[in-house]
């Protein structure tokens, strides 16, 4: 088969190689007699040019020599001398000057002024240009010295040039004129009627009409006339392709000769000759075809006889092919008698990485391979020991995709026309061996899944058990003590306690559910982080005193207060972490937040760093491993009773994950536990600090014990353009506030803290007051609790109390309260007295509970059983009659949101001012921002208490009806 293909391309080459030749020897045979031609037209244009020389030569030699007929005549006989050369040579004129008196051939008086030309040189024999003279005709003047001192100028035609030729060639098909090369006129064309002739007049319109009408171009060809160069040009005149030859008619001639010859003309003798070997080159291209058709098919019958056997060869290929690729198998065939591998099927690179060629020719490389099932087994093929069929299995990396693989091998004895041989089947069952081990798995998660369920539900039972027999408990305990105030209040605290502790739980369970759904979602709010921080410490606090624990907050290098990022989801997360800081920290630990700030690199981006640590129990390496994972609790007897859900790790390591941020543990089991958290927030709009120039140039002093505090604190006031000075202990403090006392440049105020390592703050207040007076503003700053100090600290004249850490907006806040003589104060409940609200809720019990809340701070409620009837309520009101709507979320006939739509749509005036104020148990970010969305003012998330619904409902009144964008 290979070598017909051979002999069939070596064939068709040698056509295309004879057929190309043949092609190039005619286009060459004819650009040949076509340069032939050009040349040919070249000479005849020569003998023309060489004889209308020659004319013109004789025609001086003439005149010359009839010159000297001129000596010592009289005036009659030089007119018949003249008359004789005019009429018997075929001169148009001849005129005599003597002595500047002149007589031409007709006996008429000439002057200078009357000869045709008048511009020659000199006094030698010479031709004038071309003129077109007296007669009509273009003519040329000869003048001619005679011996005598006279002057011959005889005017001969340029037609006079033409004779024995009509400057045609070439059979009358080129035609040639005569161009002076002074004025670029034709004063000599051919007497065979031709269409160009007719209408031109000179050289540059020849050329334009030939295609040439460029100045640069029509330049150059003049220069090579003037140079007594030949040119010859390919144009177009009326359609047809021409050849235009210019040429000198002798060297220093004012006259050149301009010839003209169609293509066709010139090709006309080519294209015979070329018909003739077109008919030759088609016969042999017949003779060489039927040479070829007789060779290839031969060929042809040969190529069948291989392809019979070829068609038979793949059969039995594609049979074993299609088994292996239908079985995913590899086949291979081994003969006894020779111990060589004699083929190899499909599918041995995808199974082994190895090709077929390989394994047939390298019999160690095979023969590897079946030792790698079992050791000894190549021996074993070599000697014929195996009669039977084996199956052996192994695993091995694949030497291509380094892919661990399971392989099976079947050996099977077979008889081929009474040869014996082995057949091997190599299959991969890496996928049955991987699919029996995920079942395995699945079987073993699906135990696990399912012991961790129950121990979920389990835990779940427990939990929720627990405060709920609380508050079943105590809630039939205190109502047979309703006559006893004293132990109902303190029943009442503790159902209060435990219906905390369930919503805290039912609040985790619904965090984790919908992290686990993909649903959380992050609710960016402009937000304060010392507001923040407050109020996590506000939650924490009580608990640390509880079990009498240390708990601090210090803050390192914290420029940026003001923030934009999800507040509720950081106090979650510290939240989360300081409780179970306080729960695993014995009785008198210490629990520690350090907030530290970070360089960005990301101006608009501001870094922080949360640090969390306790002295507690630690936990176990193992459990770190594990940490996370929701429901995973250590378990050891360093936990003792305090026993939880195991979920509050594995929402903050979520939470921590969608805010983009990091969580590093570290802990030893009793030493305590450290975690680190690394979030990022956007910095917000300084518009907090719009009366910072009411700060400039107050005078402050700072007494902290601890450096850091006044280095940070100091850079914070220095911000605000105020004068800071410091001390590290009470007593330098009070000897340089009183010295700046006695040279008349008091402080504006003075910030110390609680505990100092001499005096503490009260004694240096009091020191203060009583040697230089009330009017300096005292601030005490402390991360402990005030209550304690208080009342005393008032008594002793402190003006304002500011928690630790003290961040830019506290600082802030405080000295420019203290500087317009105002303090902050919380809100007042009492501006709720009078008040008319409209009250949504389709629950009984819950709106019972609400407006009960409502009515003891003299609200005057009136309440809507669902959406449509809130509508309906307020469309039938007067303007303004109702300051506030309470409206529940999930009702039947009409949602909340459906509602608020509605009244907001409503042709009423007070329809779009009235504060709308959801009550929602959907308390996540984005639930709270649809509220904002379809036109609410706020929310109140359930259970609503009476703090929340009462400072809920001032604060948006006190925007006036604003939403709350926080």
């Amino acid at each position: 088969m290979k070598k017909n293909k051979k002999i069939i391309i070596a064939i068709s080459i040698t056509f295309i190689f004879i057929i190309g030749m043949l092609g190039f020897t005619i286009i060459n045979i004819r650009e040949k007699m076509d340069s032939s031609a050009i040349d040919l037209t070249q000479n005849l244009l020569d003998n023309i040019a060489h004889q209308i020389a020659n004319y013109n030569d004789q025609d001086e030699a003439f005149v010359k020599k009839y010159s000297s007929n001129f000596k010592n005549l009289n005036t009659q006989q030089i007119q018949q001398q003249l008359n004789v050369l005019v009429e018997h040579y075929g001169y148009l004129n001849a005129i005599y000057f003597l002595n500047n008196e002149g007589i031409d051939s007709h006996g008429n008086k000439v002057t200078h002024a009357d000869l045709p030309y008048q511009d020659f040189k000199n006094k030698d024999s010479t031709f004038s240009p071309a003129i077109n003279g007296a007669y009509g005709v273009w003519e040329t003047v000869l003048q001619m010295p005679v011996e005598n001192g006279g002057m011959l100028y005889v005017e001969i035609p340029f037609s006079k040039y033409s004779q024995g030729t009509d400057l045609t060639f070439y059979n009358k098909t080129g035609f040639a004129c005569l161009i002076d090369s002074g004025s670029k006129k034709i004063v000599l064309t051919s007497k065979t009627p031709n269409v160009i002739w007719n209408y031109m007049q000179d050289a540059d319109e020849l050329l334009k009409e030939v295609g040439f009408n460029e100045k640069e171009i029509k330049e150059n060809i003049y220069n090579s006339i003037e140079s007594n160069e030949s040119v010859v040009v390919k144009g177009s005149v009326q359609g047809e392709t021409v050849y235009l030859s210019l040429r000198s008619v002798q060297e220093d001639c004012d006259w050149y000769l301009c010839g003209v010859i169609p293509v066709s003309a010139i090709q006309q003798e080519s294209n015979l000759v070329l018909g003739m070997l077109f008919v030759a080159f088609v016969l042999m291209i017949l003779s060489l075809a039927l040479v070829i058709a007789l060779v290839l098919y031969e060929i042809y019958q040969n190529m069948k006889k291989e392809k019979r056997r070829y068609e038979k060869t793949q059969l039995e290929n594609a049979i074993y092919d299609a088994t292996a690729e239908a079985s995913d198998l590899f086949i291979c065939l081994y003969d006894k008698t020779s111990q060589k591998l004699e083929r190899a099927f499909c599918n041995s690179e995808d199974i082994l990485g190895l090709e077929n060629e390989t394994l047939v020719e390298n019999e160690d490389i095979f023969m590897h391979l079946l030792d790698s099932f079992f050791v000894g087994l190549s021996e074993q093929i070599k000697n014929n020991e195996i009669d039977q069929t084996c199956t052996y299995e192994a695993q091995r990396v694949h030497p291509l995709t380094q892919e661990k693989q399971y392989l099976r091998l079947i050996i099977k004895n077979i008889n081929v026309v009474g040869k014996e041989k082995y057949i091997f089947f190599i299959a991969n069952i890496t996928n049955d061996v991987l699919i029996q081990e995920s079942l395995k798995m699945a079987a073993l998660d699906a135990k696990q899944a399912n012991q961790a369920k129950s121990d979920f539900l389990s835990k779940m039972s427990h939990e929720i058990r627990t405060p709920m027999n609380a508050i079943m408990g105590m809630s039939e305990i205190a109502s047979h003590y309703l006559d006893n105030p004293e132990r109902l209040k303190d029943y009442l605290k503790k159902i209060s306690q435990s219906s905390s502790h369930l919503l805290s739980l039912i609040n985790d369970i619904l965090d984790l559910s919908k992290i686990e759904s993909g649903k959380m979602a992050l609710y960016e709010e402009k937000f304060v982080l010392s507001d923040c921080i407050s109020d996590v410490f506000g939650i924490i606090d009580m608990q640390a005193k509880s079990k009498n624990q240390q708990l601090q907050i210090l803050s390192e290098e914290v420029v940026h207060d003001i923030l934009y990022g999800d507040m509720m989801k950081l106090k979650q997360i510290l939240i989360n972490l300081l409780n179970n800081a306080v729960k695993y920290t014995p009785v008198g630990g210490r629990i520690q937040l350090v907030i530290h700030e970070i360089k960005s690199v990301n101006k608009k981006l501001v870094n922080f760093e949360f640090l969390i640590k306790d002295n507690g129990i630690g936990m176990s390496q193992e459990f770190l491993d594990r940490i996370g994972q929701p429901f995973e609790q250590e378990k050891n007897q360093f936990y003792g009773q305090e026993n939880g859900t195991g979920l509050g790790l594995s929402i903050v390591k979520n939470i921590v994950s969608i805010m983009g941020g990091t969580m590093d543990i570290k802990s030893q089991l009793k030493k305590g536990t450290m975690v680190r958290i690394q979030l990022s927030f956007k910095e917000g709009e300084q518009d907090d600090y719009k009366d910072k120039d009411k700060l400039k140039d107050m005078r402050v002093f700072l007494v902290d014990d601890d450096p850091m505090v006044l280095q940070d604190v100091g850079a914070i006031l220095e911000e605000f353009m105020i004068h800071v000075d410091t001390a590290l202990t009470g007593l330098e403090a009070f000897h340089q506030i009183e010295d700046g006392f006695k040279q008349q440049n008091d402080y504006d105020v003075v910030i110390i803290d609680w505990k100092l390592p001499d005096i503490d703050g009260v004694h240096l207040t009091q020191m203060i007051r009583e040697k230089i007076g009330r009017e300096i503003p005292i601030v005490f700053i402390s991360a402990y609790d005030f209550s304690e100090i208080e009342e005393e600290a008032y008594a002793v004249g402190v003006n304002d109390f500011i928690e630790k850490p003290l961040f830019k907006s506290r600082l802030y806040h405080a000295l420019v309260s203290l500087k317009n003589e105002t303090h902050e104060e919380s809100y007042n409940d009492s501006s709720l007295s009078n008040q008319k609200i409209l009250l949504v809720e389709d629950n009984e019990l819950n709106l019972e509970i609400a407006k009960e809340l409502l009515e003891m701070k003299g609200v005057t409620v009136v309440c809507a059983r669902n959406g449509k009837e809130a509508v309906e309520i307020f469309k039938g009101s007067q303007l303004d009659e109702y300051q506030v709507i309470l409206m529940d979320i999930q009702m039947p006939i009409m949602n909340g949101y459906e509602a608020t739509q509605a009244i907001r749509l409503l042709e009423r005036d007070d329809a779009l001012r009235i504060p709308i104020i959801a009550m929602s148990a959907n308390a996540f970010s984005d639930d709270v921002q649809r509220c904002l969305d379809v036109g609410m003012n706020g929310h109140i998330a359930k259970p609503i208490s009476l703090t929340s619904i009462t400072q809920t409902v001032i604060e948006v009144l006190e925007k006036g009806g604003k939403k709350d964008e926080r």
